[in-house]
């Protein structure tokens, strides 16, 4: 199972640790794309556990802490680029087949994961 959202030339050292753990998993991050204009080149994402306790990746529904996943609504994903829509599709992904991860629950306050900070360079 692998995951593809960029493409690699130099890799700066903490980049290739992160680079290492992700590939341990299968997921394969490469570097490359433009951002459509306009589209946010830094993101904080949520992750925490649903009601049924499945991990959920996305923004907070407006004036509260409910967690919408960004691939059942658009208004998550359209205003990104397509690389931190990228890296969230490959982190929702990990989330539902790792045993190791987990989303955040706010009630036990237990989960290994609980927002991803993403960010892509503009070229």
């Amino acid at each position: 199972r692998t995951s593809r959202c960029c493409s690699m030339s130099a890799v700066p050292g903490l980049l290739a640790e992160a680079t290492a753990q992700l590939a341990e998993r299968g997921v394969e991050l490469r570097l490359g794309s433009t951002a459509t204009p306009g589209s946010r080149t830094s993101s904080r994402i949520a992750v925490r556990a649903g009601p049924d306790g499945a991990a959920m990746v996305g923004m907070f529904k407006a004036g509260t802490h409910e967690v919408v996943p960004c691939e059942a609504d658009e208004r998550c994903y359209l205003p990104h680029h397509p690389l931190i829509n990228a890296a969230v599709a490959a982190v929702a992904g990990e989330l539902r087949a790792s045993a190791e991860l987990s989303a955040y629950d706010e009630s036990s306050l237990r989960g290994t994961l609980r927002y991803l900070q993403l960010s892509v360079e503009r070229s």
